[in-house]
């Protein structure tokens, strides 16, 4: 159709209609800027390819051709692109000799490379058909060659173990917080082999040294097997040797350097920190008087028992000089909110929270005409926001001590003008107001830091603090040791002038590395707290395919991160054959 028409105008409008995007705008703002721009379409069609052609960069082309590289690619798209960049060049074209030299200097070294080299053919086209004519033969002859399989060596084996196995009781998980010699892991029970595949490897003699210093002769096998270590399952290729009945595994230095884990070369030994392996919740619940016997603390703690209770009696505080203060913003009225229906057990726990509250005379029956609802919150056992000046004041430190303060809120009371404001009611239709400062005021957990970081400035250069949490650090000085010196400053913190207290079960005493505000804090050093990025640690390996389509997605998003080329290569050369997992 448009080869029928012959008006110029009429081709020119018939071009303009098939544009689209940009070139589409373009063309009918030039066209309503100015109705006589494209007289022909000879003249549209030059201006359209100034406008929207990228421009031919002969030098780039003739930079690029000559740094060409084959690499991955086959020989087929190696030559596409060499003939594409050699086609760019124009004004001064690159003689046929040095498109050979470059072309074949390009190509993976193998056969395919000597043959060119051996032949020295005279033109780039020339060159291009023998060096996919040898690679086309390559292939048939792997096809068609038949390659005598080596026999299926012998594998152990292996006794398959239930899934439901506890892990305290068989897995090498139940050794968390132990150490083994370096390089062995030393169990009396039978390893947790779920599966194994065979690996064929050719029969031949192999001398292994043990770590007992002994030389073993074997047949060379291996297997791939799945096992348990310190809360991680590892699948890993093994080689079968005759050991000791004492060593279910040795883990070599091929293991110990792909997994980097924690090692105390002093003592020869390897293993994971016991406070760092172990949850919240089981450091809560192991915490007692009788775990804390062997400290070298212990005599110090039980002089001040009283400021480590089981149970803190509730009472009124006493005037610790800070008071919580509610300032009202000016034309302020009565702040009234309905109390809205709860369900029936935390009910119960409201009315009973508000009646010790009432024994202790924290709270009392109020006429206030102000009234806030009450309800149930979970408290959050998620860490602090991490505080740079706190960890930094620690550093160079090599025992630690971490205190966590009971009821903080509780110890400091509300100024009396501002009683009323803290009426709330409950869902039994009572209605109480704060003597205390409760939890839930605005400006309630600053008041709390303030009032901490005021009575504890004595003692502000060993034990910083945030909030309710206390740290205490120590480092030998002079003639005393690091052990003596931090029973000083335990003596010094455990004050009973100001009556504040602490919760045995979530304080931590004379360790080497204590959590601190999301992460861990010891002589060695900072490092993130493996509870927190265990998910991370223990994410699968993923597979050729899932790793394509996560460099898919992140391909997709690549406009948005700084030198995303630089950051994605490592991915992206595990997609090689031969790159190692």
């Amino acid at each position: 159709m448009a080869r029928q028409i012959v008006d110029p105008l009429s081709k020119v409008a018939f071009a303009m209609s098939c544009l689209g995007g940009r070139a589409r705008s373009w063309a009918y703002g030039r066209r309503l800027a100015d109705p006589t721009c494209f007289s022909t379409y000879e003249s549209f069609r030059n201006e359209l390819k100034l406008v929207f052609e990228l421009p031919k960069n002969e030098f780039r082309s003739r930079a690029e051709f000559f740094d060409l590289q084959q690499d991955t690619q086959d020989v087929h798209a190696y030559a596409q692109r060499a003939r594409y960049l050699v086609s760019n060049v124009v004004t001064k074209p690159i003689d046929e000799t040095t498109k050979v030299v470059t072309f074949v200097k390009g190509l993976k070294d193998g056969p395919v490379k000597t043959y060119l080299f051996r032949e020295y053919p005279s033109t780039l086209e020339a060159a291009i058909t023998l060096a996919m004519q040898e690679e086309f033969s390559l292939r048939q002859a792997k096809l068609h060659v038949n390659v005598p399989l080596p026999p299926e060596p012998a594998v152990e084996v292996v006794d398959e173990v239930e899934d439901d196995v506890d892990d305290e009781e068989s897995g090498l998980s139940s050794s968390v917080g132990k150490l083994g010699r370096v390089g062995q892991v030393v169990r009396q029970q039978r390893l947790p082999v779920v599966d194994f595949e065979a690996k064929h490897v050719p029969r031949s003699q192999l001398e292994a040294r043990l770590a007992t210093g002994a030389i073993v002769k074997t047949e060379k096998r291996v297997i791939r097997a799945p096992f348990s270590y310190k809360h991680r399952v590892f699948v890993e290729e093994l080689l079968v040797l005759d050991l000791d009945d004492k060593f279910d595994m040795v883990l070599g230095m091929p293991w110990l350097a792909r997994h980097d884990p924690t090692i105390d070369w002093e003592k020869r030994m390897v293993g994971e920190d016991t406070l760092s392996a172990k949850t919240k919740k089981e450091r809560f619940e192991e915490q007692s008087w009788d775990s804390l016997k062997s400290s070298p603390y212990y005599e110090i703690l039980r002089e001040h028992t009283d400021v480590l209770p089981d149970e803190i009696h509730v009472d009124l505080p006493q005037d610790k000089g800070i008071q919580h203060e509610i300032d009202l913003v000016l034309g302020s009225k009565y702040c009234v909110t309905r109390q809205w229906p709860l369900p029936r057990e935390q009910v119960k726990a409201i009315d009973d929270f508000f009646d010790i509250r009432r024994k202790a005379g924290q709270v009392r029956e109020s006429k206030s005409p102000h009234s806030a609802p009450t309800f149930c919150v979970r408290k959050p056992q998620d860490a602090d926001t991490s505080k740079d000046v706190i960890i930094d004041s620690m550093s160079k430190s090599t025992i630690y001590s971490a205190l966590d303060l009971r009821d903080g809120f509780y110890q400091i009371l509300m100024r009396e003008s501002d009683i009323p404001l803290t009426a709330v009611s409950t869902p039994s239709g009572m209605l109480w107001e704060w003597l205390v400062m409760p939890q839930g005021l605005k400006n309630a957990p600053a008041t709390f830091n303030r009032c901490v970081t005021h009575l504890l400035r004595s003692v502000r250069d060993f034990a910083p603090s945030y909030f309710d949490d206390v740290y205490v650090d120590s480092r030998a000085v002079n003639e005393k040791t690091d052990v003596d010196m931090h029973k000083e400053h335990l003596r010094e913190l455990l004050m009973r002038k100001h009556k504040l207290y602490a919760n045995l079960k979530k304080c931590i005493f004379g360790a080497s590395e204590i959590p601190v505000l999301g992460c861990l804090v010891g002589k060695n050093g900072v490092r993130p707290d493996p509870e927190k990025v265990r998910v991370i640690n223990e994410w699968p390996t993923p597979n050729g395919k899932e790793l394509r389509q996560f460099l898919g997605l992140a391909t997709y998003l690549c406009k948005y991160v700084d030198n995303y080329a630089g950051k994605i290569r490592p991915l992206s050369q595990l997609l090689k054959k031969e790159a190692a997992w």
